[in-house]
């Protein structure tokens, strides 16, 4: 074989070759185009059913808190209404404990400490022995203010609870000259006075109320006074409402949040 020969059969296999590369690179490109867009088609509708799920499922979830927020109003609103019932209840019952306080309970305020043996030796407070017994304290401390303590708090209840128990170990400080004699002993050192007092009131309140020796006619009308002012408050519906416009207000922060992640995926 002559060297023209040769050089035509190598020229004719590379551009042989060469060709069949072409082909190959032109196919490859066309394939890569082709499975590309499928690809991306894929990855479209994978995400566009994914941001639907998400869509439906903050949707939901905002329908149900606006439910639940709306029950949650409503039923805040039917507590507050017999929250106020309660609040009259309660008053009515500081009024019946007022108007019927055993008298001989003022005269705590009349006597001296040293001349509380009067009771026993002084013909005109014989009455008092009757009027102090346990029946008496029993019928001066009933209530049915237990009925509606659920609608109330306990701060109410414990200044409630001070005035008709203070009314009823007063009783039996008086009963116990009668059974026991007069120690001298004023009824604000009473060891049941003390710890009763220590419910509603404060340290310094306590410590006021010795150093300035009230009497039990201003000591009742203190009482009442911190449950006339605490009822006011607690009757506006002011700590109800505080409560309420918090949770709303995190109501509304949530529907937000919710919406923002929904457009940061739209």
């Amino acid at each position: 074989m002559d060297w023209d020969i040769a050089l035509k059969i190598v020229s004719s296999a590379i551009g042989a070759v060469g060709g069949a590369s072409l082909l190959v690179v032109a196919l490859s490109s066309w394939l890569g185009k082709v499975w590309a867009n499928r690809i991306l088609e894929n990855d479209r509708q994978k995400y566009a059913n994914q941001l639907e799920t998400l869509k439906t499922t903050n949707e939901n979830y905002i329908n149900s808190l606006s439910l639940t927020h709306s029950a949650y109003l409503e039923n805040s609103k039917a507590f507050i209404e017999k929250r106020i019932t309660a609040i009259q209840v309660l008053w009515e019952e500081i009024i019946r404990l007022r108007d019927t306080r055993p008298s001989p309970i003022i005269w705590l305020d009349i006597l001296m400490p040293s001349e509380y043996e009067h009771f026993k030796t002084n013909p005109k407070l014989q009455y008092a022995e009757t009027a102090v017994d346990f029946e008496s304290i029993a019928e001066a401390v009933k209530s049915d203010a237990d009925l509606v303590r659920p609608f109330l708090d306990d701060r109410a209840y414990q200044i409630y609870w001070s005035y008709r128990a203070l009314t009823g170990r007063l009783c039996h400080f008086i009963q116990r000259i009668y059974s026991a004699g007069a120690t001298g002993e004023s009824w604000r050192e009473d060891d049941g006075v003390a710890q009763i007092l220590a419910t509603a009131l404060t340290e310094d309140e306590v410590k006021k109320l010795n150093s300035e020796k009230w009497s039990t006619l201003v000591t009742f009308n203190y009482l009442e006074g911190l449950l006339t002012n605490y009822l006011r408050e607690l009757g506006s519906g002011a700590k109800l409402g505080e409560r309420t416009l918090t949770d709303s207000m995190k109501f509304y922060s949530a529907a937000a949040e919710l919406k923002k992640e929904y457009e940061k995926n739209s």
